[in-house]
Order: C-alpha cells, then structure tokens, then sequence
C-alpha cells in the first residue's frame, strides 16, 4: 500500500499536500508535531515521510531510531526554508532528499509519488 506521513506544523502545507497526494490516490497521514509522527511511526509502516526539518522532535533520537530500525526503511523528504547542510539531517543522519519552502504542492507530490513508484520497483 502507498503510504505517506507528512509532518509539519502548517496547516496549509498539511492540507495541501494531503490533497494533492489524494488526486494521485496516496493515501497521507498529517502529524503536527514531533510525538504524533513518532507515534505514528510506531504504529504504522510508511514508504514515505515528509518531514519539516525545523519542527521540534522532543525526543530525536528515539523518532531517528524508529525510522531507522523499519524494513523496508521509509524515504524522507525534508521540508525546509534554508538549504543547510545541518538542516538536511536527522540524528546526524543525511536525508538525501529535501524541498524548500515554499514549494509548488503539485511539484512534490510529483516527486512523493515517483519515490513511492521506485519504492516499489525495488521492492519487488
């Protein structure tokens, strides 16, 4: 199942996203802060998680760990105002994927959905 967490604070952005993913029959989950996405996380599996890179985890290392220890693991997109090297990261961890804000919604859930395509072709 095509699965996408989004993660972000913005309302708009978390509306957005979820319909633009919807018009391609994505199935998104929205948290608005960090525990809800470690919970959801925790509790679901994801091909998919696009994170804000500014929204405070209160506790990284755990939500770090429960994306790292996944199988398959999830693609990240981070979410972001500033292209900083720090900010394209996890628990020190490069995410190798990041859009800054603002963002065409259409456009990234373009780029959501062919991760979600080669996510399944490698998985096969």
């Amino acid at each position: 199942m095509n699965r996408v967490l989004i993660v972000d604070d913005d309302e708009a952005i978390l509306r957005t996203m979820s319909e633009a993913l919807a018009a391609r029959k994505v199935k998104a989950d929205l948290a608005r802060e960090g525990s809800e996405a470690r919970r959801l996380c925790e509790n679901n599996r994801y091909d998919v998680i696009m994170l804000d890179m500014k929204l405070p985890i209160a506790d990284e290392q755990s939500f770090a760990d429960t994306l790292r220890l996944r199988e398959p693991k999830p693609v990240i997109i981070g979410l972001t105002l500033f292209h900083d090297e720090y900010l394209t990261r996890v628990d020190g961890h490069l995410i190798p994927t990041y859009v800054q804000k603002p963002f065409n919604p259409e456009l990234l859930a373009d780029i959501a959905h062919g991760c979600l395509l080669e996510y399944q072709r490698v998985a096969a």
